[in-house]
């Protein structure tokens, strides 16, 4: 069964895109926050120096490997736009490309 007490989503705003995490939640927090850096950097293009290196502390802790990396750089928002779901959300909040 997941937890979704409130303590959960307490600790995860609390300690989101930190290296120093306390929480029981440790896993989510880190798979929230490196999804957050992902789009910060790769996709808003918000590349400073201190982003990319919490980034990289933060990746080593996840299943990922480099080549997750390169797709979420390359070739993501390639495919996120071709799906149906993603194109709706786009019209529905008057959003374009």
């Amino acid at each position: 069964m997941t937890d979704t007490s409130p303590d959960l989503y307490v600790d995860v705003a609390r300690e989101n895109e930190s290296e120093n995490i306390t929480s029981i939640h440790k896993t989510l927090i880190i798979i929230v926050s490196v999804a957050s850096l992902l789009v910060d950097i790769h996709i808003l293009r918000n590349c400073s120096p201190a982003r990319q290196n919490l980034l990289e502390a933060l990746f080593k802790h996840t299943s990922l490997k480099e080549s997750d990396l390169d797709y979420y750089q390359h070739d993501f928002i390639g495919d996120l736009k071709k799906d149906p779901m993603f194109q709706e959300c786009q019209a529905l909040f008057g959003i374009s490309s």
